[in-house]
């Protein structure tokens, strides 16, 4: 029972894999002409990537049109032969994730073993596809500044894009949320995928379960509108994120970003300027794999790329699910005279019965032992004058950790497989909880969130118009929210009242002046 439930499973899945595989991949396509702009059939189109040698080979049919689908985006060099003509090479060509590129070949009469060498060719009007689509390539994550190097801030760029991230800084986990809206769309209405698989916290729909770094991702395209139908589910924003393959030479990054308050001047609301230690570095390495003089001596048949990413920082830290982290907090907090009663030079206050208290001052005896104990622990004395009467700068402790491994091998020329796993974890020692109502610092936090994804594909090229893409992925995160500074005060007598209270957290009041 448990074999058949398991060959049914795989089945269905097989019977569920979307018909349209141009999301994940592109395709090269055009017209053969000879020099009276007549159509030449019969041709033969061959498509190589620059990066790992791999080569698509197709015909053009009686019309003279070719198709080479199921391509991994990159650059290509394309050739164009055929009996009685010189050959016609055409390099430089950009093939990004989902697009359909038209790239057609004018023919000369001579040899074969002549070439017509093409660069710098214009590019033409697209007429594949009507869609809308903005595209963020992979210089410009890797090589432009951006403070949080969160490649989600990028997304926000394009037309018809409306992003809630207003702030000057953005993080990753939690306080990375891209919270876009895509023509007129709700946050919540975006597909967000990584390498085909779907990557986001089903939660909310707001949030991606993990932040690849910059230097892992090849490029991230955001689908507007008009986009194919096999892009169902979602009624706005696609936003497909390519991680980055190994080819036939070896690469590898080594780099560190950061930030130091001693280089910042001071905010405007606070007494000093804003904590902040920022370290943000890592490393990559991707290539060929081979066994010299026995296994892929071409290296064009296994690749791999790997990529660790790691990064601390003191001083800011989450607000909300919502709005960029911060590391100024600022509040009202009952003065000392306050916190004995006295409330002279303020509005009259009365007793129970409507009688106004002598001098404005409520009685020692009057005052709860209970409440004074919780505002002398948990409610700091101002540092400012005026109101807000108190302001703290966070020591927040923020560390990320990320790996991702991708591995592509290529059977021949019309079957091939990936596979990447990417993992990452997020954590925040809060000095104030948040989420939460609490602006102070005597309600600590310890806030998470790991996630992972992983995918694997297989490609299957059956004709030139033909081509099926079989994806298995798998996507995972977890939000945790644990206080940490939980204490009963010594002198405070009033039992609990809820017995799961495990953390000893206090209830919360607060002060409005």
């Amino acid at each position: 029972m448990r074999t058949l439930g398991l060959t049914f499973c795989f089945a269905a899945i097989l019977a569920m894999v979307a018909v349209g595989q141009e999301a994940q991949q592109g395709s090269i396509t055009g017209f053969v002409f000879d020099s009276t702009q007549s159509v030449v059939p019969s041709a033969t189109i061959t498509a190589t990537n620059q990066a790992t040698g791999l080569s698509r080979t197709v015909q053009t049919n009686e019309t003279g049109v070719y198709t080479a689908s199921g391509l991994q985006p990159g650059v290509y060099i394309a050739k164009a032969t055929a009996a009685g003509f010189k050959t016609v090479e055409q390099t430089g060509i950009i093939l990004n994730v989902g697009s359909s590129v038209r790239v057609n070949f004018t023919m000369e009469v001579g040899a074969v073993t002549e070439t017509v060498l093409v660069r710098d060719v214009a590019p033409v009007l697209k007429t594949e596809t009507g869609e809308v689509a903005t595209l963020v390539s992979g210089t410009q994550l890797s090589e432009l500044a951006l403070n949080g190097r969160n490649f989600t801030q990028f997304l926000a760029l394009g037309t018809g894009v409306v992003s809630q991230q207003t702030g000057r800084q953005m993080g990753l986990g939690q306080e990375g949320n891209p919270l876009m809206g895509v023509h007129g769309g709700r946050i919540s209405m975006n597909k967000y995928t990584y390498d085909g698989t779907v990557a986001m916290d089903t939660g909310g729909n707001r949030g991606l379960d993990l932040f690849p770094p910059m230097e892992a991702i090849s490029e991230v395209k955001v689908q507007k509108s008009n986009y194919g139908a096999d892009q169902g589910g979602f009624g706005h924003g696609i936003v497909n994120i390519v991680t980055r393959s190994g080819g036939q030479q070896f690469h590898g990054d080594i780099y560190e970003y950061f930030r130091n308050d001693k280089l910042d001047s001071r905010n405007f609301f606070s007494n000093e300027r804003q904590n902040i230690r920022l370290n943000n570095f890592g490393y990559t390495l991707g290539g060929p794999f081979f066994i010299p003089g026995k296994y892929n001596t071409s290296k064009t048949k296994d690749f791999f790329f790997w990529s660790q990413s790691f990064a601390r920082r003191i001083g800011p830290q989450i607000t909300s699910y919502t709005t960029p982290p911060t590391g100024v907090f600022t509040a009202t907090v009952p003065t000392a005279a306050l916190r004995t009663g006295d409330f002279s030079g303020l509005a009259a206050i009365r007793d129970p019965s409507a009688v106004p208290y002598p001098n404005n001052r409520i009685p020692a005896s009057q005052l709860d032992p209970n409440a004074q104990v919780l505002i002398n622990t948990f409610y700091p004395l101002p540092n400012r004058a005026g109101s807000p009467n108190y302001v703290y700068n966070t020591h927040s402790f923020t560390r990320y950790r990320e790996e991702l491994i991708r591995w592509d091998h290529m059977f021949n020329e019309k079957w091939s497989y990936t596979a990447r796993y990417a993992q990452d974890t997020w954590y925040q020692d809060q000095d104030i909880k948040r989420p939460g109502n609490s602006p102070l610092p005597t309600f600590p936090n310890l806030s998470g969130k790991p996630g992972k994804n992983g995918t694997t594909k297989l490609t299957t090229v059956f004709s030139p118009t033909k081509v099926n893409l079989f994806t298995f992925g798998y996507s995972y995160n977890q939000i945790t929210n644990t206080p940490t500074g939980g204490f009963r005060p010594s002198g405070y007598n009033v039992p609990e009242a809820y017995s799961s209270n495990t953390n000893k957290m206090a209830s919360s009041a607060e002060f409005v002046g």
